[in-house]
């Protein structure tokens, strides 16, 4: 069996956006659970049903009560790359798919 190069690259990158995606999710739920420290229980946010709009909400208000803190800057960072990992591994393989 042949290995193609561009396969092997294709399953690389598509691992590294899983990578970023779940190290992404570690982080929202750590800043799931400082929230919930520093909120009130009727403003508290639940783990469950995260959405686009959910995770925006968690990452204004978390960088607006802690500041200082570099977690949100992290999680931007790793779900834009996780996303284009993701999307540049899946395109590979789609293409070396329709050429094999």
């Amino acid at each position: 069996m042949q290995v193609n190069g561009y396969a092997v690259t294709s399953v690389i990158f598509f691992s590294l956006g899983c990578y970023c995606s779940m190290h992404a999710t570690c982080l929202y739920w750590r800043m799931v659970k400082k929230l919930n420290q520093a909120l009130p229980p009727d403003k508290r946010v639940s783990y469950v049903f995260s959405y686009p709009g959910k995770m925006q909400l968690v990452a204004m208000r978390y960088a607006q009560i802690f500041p200082g803190d570099k977690v949100k800057a992290k999680y931007v960072v790793l779900v834009n790359l996780g996303l284009v990992f993701t999307g540049a591994g899946v395109i590979m393989l789609v293409l070396y798919a329709l050429h094999h």
